[in-house]
């Protein structure tokens, strides 16, 4: 092969390998960008702030994007949709106990609030079993207050005796009557 031949051959492969050097770059590049825009919670996020930023009046975009942060931890960020969600329509139960319960997870934890937004859905819903239910976990894991506890669980038991937290319920119920003095003991029902 002739010398000329042979550094034309050279420079050929040189430029393959730069031009598949500069196809996997691309496709890592664009690879890279598709699957941050792929992952549902930040295209979803997006998709929520597109639709909020439309219309900022939008209830259930407030909702989803409260439920977003709320199911990342991020609970400030979940009351402040919230809350505004509930500016729109404060008889919502649904986000009522949502807005209670991220109180209680935030650091630091509001349990306080928390009841308050229960009692809110309460009075709209007496036998809403997540707000019976998350009353008695945070009157019990916040408040220390296991006699109150124990009468919310035994609500929610009433209102709900084979749901998905009956057991857990029945449970807590058994953990807090090992714990109350005899006296101090609720209704006195072991359910």
């Amino acid at each position: 092969m002739s010398k000329q031949r042979l550094r034309l051959r050279s420079q050929g492969i040189v430029a393959i390998v730069v031009v598949f050097a500069l196809i996997f770059g691309l496709v890592a590049l664009f690879g890279g960008m598709l699957s941050r825009t792929e992952r549902p919670e930040l295209a979803g996020e997006a998709a929520y702030r597109a639709r909020l930023a439309a219309t900022p009046q939008d209830f259930q975009t407030l909702v989803n994007l409260g439920n977003l942060h709320y199911d990342r931890g991020q609970y400030a960020e979940a009351i402040t949709y919230y809350e505004q969600a509930l500016a729109l329509n404060p008889d919502d139960v649904n986000v009522l106990v949502d807005t209670g319960t991220a109180y209680f997870y935030r650091q630091p934890s509001d349990p306080d609030r928390a009841l308050a937004y229960y009692q809110r859905a309460l009075e709209r819903a007496p036998t809403f079993p997540n707000a019976l239910y998350n009353k008695g976990i945070v009157l019990w894991q916040g408040k220390g207050d296991l006699l109150a506890a124990r009468r919310a669980f035994e609500e929610f038991l009433r209102v709900q005796p084979s749901g998905p937290n009956a057991a857990a319920a029945r449970q807590i119920i058994e953990e807090i009557d090992r714990n109350l003095p005899l006296a101090g003991k609720g209704s006195g029902s072991k359910n």
